[in-house]
Order: C-alpha cells, then structure tokens, then sequence
C-alpha cells in the first residue's frame, strides 16, 4: 500500500510542475509555428544566398564605378581579381543599395533581406571567410557563412625541380644555388597575390606609412615582419623550393630563358616600361602556370631560402630592362632582410655566381607572400 502511496505521489508531483513549467504556454502549438519558415520561403532564401555568394566569389558587381568606396581598386591599377572574395568590396556594395538596414536580394515580392548589425559582414575568426545574416519568411533569421576561396592557388602532389637553371650548370666552388629534385607530398596552397597594404594592416593591426593605393603590395618593410604576417595567419613565408615549383614546371613547358624584349608592358613591367605605362598589380597577364599572380617584372619578391639562404630575393623587376638576365625565372640575389637601400643587398646571380648589374636606388621595394600547409 505504502508503495502505491509513493508512486501516486510522484506522478502527482510530475505532473504538477510540468503544468507549472508550461502554465501560459499553450498557445505554442497553434500560433509560434505560424513563425516557422514555409517551404517557399526557405526556396528564396537558398536563392539568395546562391546570389550572394556568386557575387562574393566572382567579383562581378554592378554598379562598380558608382559606389562611393571604388576608388581604391580603380581596374586601371588592380586586376578585378582582387575584388574576389573582397569582404570590403562587399560592405561597400551593400552599403550602396541599403534602405533601413535592410538590402533585399532576389524578387522584391520573395521578401528576403540582408540585414545589417553595424556592419553587414563580420568577418570569420575559423577561417578565411564572412558571416551575413538573412532576414526572410516571418521574421526567420539565419545566418550563412560564406568561405574564400580566391586568395590561394593549390600547388598538386608531384615532383619539382629546386633552381632549375642551374640544372645542367656545372660550375663548382662558387657562391651559387645547387640544383635540386624534391617532391611534393603535402597538401600546400599558396597565396595568388603579393601581400597588400590593406591585407598587412587588417592582420597586424597596424598603420603602414601612406602609399598611393592599399591594394598595392606591402613593399617596405623588414623580411623579419614578413615572416610574422605569415605566422599570424598559421602560415609561412613562402620558400624558393615552392617559388620555383610554382613558376616553374615539367608540366607547364616554360622556358626559363625565354626572350622577353619583344614582350608587351601589359604582360611583364621591366625597366622599359617605366613612364609609358602604369604598372597594374594582381594582373591576369602576369600569372603562372598554377595560378599565382606577378611573378616577372614590378617589385622583387622574398622568399625563405633553406637550401641557399643568401639567395633570397627573386630579381625579375622593374629595375632591370626587358634584355636583363635578371629576369629568367628563379633567378635570384642576395638581401640582408633589413633596408631598402642599395647598401643592403649583393646583387650576386644565384646561376653564375657573378655580380652583375646593380640598381642604383634607396627605396628598393620588396612585397612578399605567404604559404600553407596540410
């Protein structure tokens, strides 16, 4: 009997703080699922999304020259690459079609909105992407992460050579590179563009001195700096093993001594070019067989030497004219990582051994760009 007692007790007791747990909630059922998106409305907002993230990947806006931000990417400086998964380039779109908060995507009659939290994008702390938030249906909210994938390029799995000039170049006992054979065998995706001043002062959360444009590339700075923007980012200054693979290839069919002078001021910006044409960065006629951007002619680029660590600056540029040997590629002297002065670089050929001609120059600019790796 006692038994009974309990056990009519505890059904008591359950039931009685259940309905005092829910006491004013009944209504949930017939009037909160009224809330809930329908099925159309969840059809609209997957095409909005599908608009949003065409427009974030393929750099296509309307408008461009209209929006109030677009002088910083003036496409006669800047490839229209670089608006690619530009999460500035974006918030400024947005911010031009803004009504209360609010920027419809998609038929006005779908009713699905951007809507916007300060700003309109927050940036991703897990990877390299963006946040929106879609307001759509009955006041459903949802917010979508949109990840980038246009600022690296995929080096495949295979084998590569390290300095392949000096591959059948039998000189010994001097200062030069030695050729080597390496495989890859690790997932590694490189950086396209050369480091901006934009990118270094939204990573570093610093001010770099006042250049003409932000999206041109960070040239001015220590190879000890560099190498901090890089590991900040979980990332490494990239190597001139991988410089190397990703200029040259077995498979690319490049020919590293290919003559240049006949080649146009739209492709490589030597010395010749310097005063008849602007020099234009993340340029679609200056890329490599992989996808990397700017690598022969405009600024020196670093790289991390481990096999010849004096090695370290790849010297196609605008310092030389278009008949230089400087500009075959992966050809490179020296820097001592510190200035920018003629004083702080041997312009010793990484081929040869020879010191040939030099830049007469104070304010060498060097940009550099980084790598990762699985």
């Amino acid at each position: 009997m006692k038994k009974i007692l309990v056990s009519l007790f505890l059904a008591f007791f359950t039931l009685a703080f259940m309905w005092f747990l829910f006491k004013g909630k009944g209504h949930f059922s017939s009037k909160e699922t009224k809330k809930f998106a329908s099925e159309q409305d969840w059809v609209h907002l997957a095409n909005a999304i599908k608009k949003i993230h065409y427009l974030w990947e393929s750099g296509d806006y309307p408008y461009l020259g209209e929006m109030p931000c677009s002088a910083d990417w003036d496409p006669e400086y800047v490839s229209r690459d670089i608006l690619k998964c530009n999460a500035e380039v974006l918030e400024c779109h947005l911010n031009y079609q803004e009504k209360n908060g609010l920027v419809s995507i998609g038929q006005v009659q779908d009713s699905v909105f951007l809507r916007k939290n300060n700003k309109f994008i927050s940036k991703d702390k897990n990877n390299d992407g963006i946040n929106v938030t879609f307001l759509f249906g009955d006041n459903e909210i949802k917010k979508v992460n949109l990840q980038s994938r246009c600022h690296e390029t995929y080096l495949p799995k295979g084998k590569y050579t390290y300095s392949p000039l000096n591959m059948e170049n039998a000189l010994d006992n001097i200062d030069r590179e030695e050729s080597k054979q390496w495989i890859n065998d690790k997932e590694i995706f490189i950086d396209k563009f050369l480091v901006t001043r934009k990118d270094y002062n939204l990573i570093m959360n610093k001010k770099l001195k006042n250049s003409e444009r932000s999206y041109f590339p960070v040239d001015d700075i220590s190879i000890k700096k560099m190498h901090e923007y890089c590991r900040v980012q979980n990332k490494k200054l990239l190597s001139a093993k991988l410089y190397d693979a990703m200029t040259y290839s077995d498979l690319a069919k490049i020919n590293l001594f290919e003559d240049i002078t006949k080649i146009s001021c739209n492709v490589i910006y030597s010395k010749n070019c310097i005063g008849k044409k602007e020099l234009k960065f993340q340029d679609t006629n200056n890329v490599s067989w992989m996808g990397t951007y700017d690598i022969r002619g405009g600024i020196l680029e670093a790289v991390d030497n481990e096999n010849d660590k004096d090695f370290n600056v790849v010297s196609s540029s605008f310092y030389f004219n278009s008949d230089s040997f400087w500009h075959n590629l992966t050809h490179r002297f020296q820097w001592n990582g510190l200035g920018h002065r003629e004083v702080d670089f041997r312009f010793i050929s990484s081929v040869t051994g020879e010191k040939l001609k030099l830049i007469e120059s104070n304010d060498i600019k060097v940009g550099f760009r980084c790598y990762r790796e699985i």
